[in-house]
């Protein structure tokens, strides 16, 4: 909410950041009409004219954009790792719901940001590894993005670490708990 669009808008957060965006929220407010949106629909509306497929076209369009309850499905044979919608089992589908139109993203609302996130671990690499399948969910998921996100001297520590508790097991019944892993994978992530 406010405390992202603070962070979008680069304020300073030890601050009086909650005033300086209400400050300018409302030099927003006060740039656009009160009536933007009906104006914005009257401009495009006048320049479709009387093109009869495009006046089609940009009426389905404008009942979306101008919406202020637009609801988005994505159909999933399995329930993501994370989202930040809501999962739904029965219809295997995960939703989200806007409540300001989209026209107005980025203008007089927050940008979107929908997501969701689906992890496999690659279990034959566990178990080599590990001695099992342990690394899964939101641990994968955080570890595949600080992955994606490190530099090639990290990812290469990392291979090391993997390697010494490969190593470390070799011959033995052990299993290594991702606990023990993530730890020292993340502390090579986060220097």
């Amino acid at each position: 909410g406010p405390r992202i669009a603070a962070r979008a808008l680069d304020l300073d957060m030890d601050g009086d950041w909650e005033g300086q965006l209400e400050h300018i929220e409302d030099l927003i407010k006060n740039a656009f009409p009160e009536k933007f949106e009906d104006e914005l629909l009257a401009a495009f509306t006048s320049a479709v004219g009387n093109r009869t497929r495009l006046a089609v076209a940009w009426s389905a369009t404008s009942a979306i954009l101008t919406s202020r309850e637009v609801t988005v499905r994505l159909k999933s044979p399995e329930q993501p790792t994370t989202t930040n919608g809501t999962w739904s089992k029965e219809s295997g589908q995960v939703e989200w719901s806007l409540d300001t139109a989209p026209l107005a993203v980025g203008l007089t609302a927050p940008p979107l940001c929908w997501s969701a996130t689906w992890a496999r671990p690659d279990e034959e690499a566990q178990r080599r590894i590990l001695g099992q399948v342990c690394i899964d969910g939101d641990d994968l998921v955080a570890f595949a993005t600080r992955w994606s996100a490190a530099s090639s001297d990290q990812q290469q520590s990392i291979r090391h670490i993997l390697k010494s508790f490969s190593t470390a097991r070799s011959g033995t019944n052990i299993k290594v708990e991702a606990d023990d892993v993530l730890a020292e994978c993340m502390q090579v992530f986060t220097h």
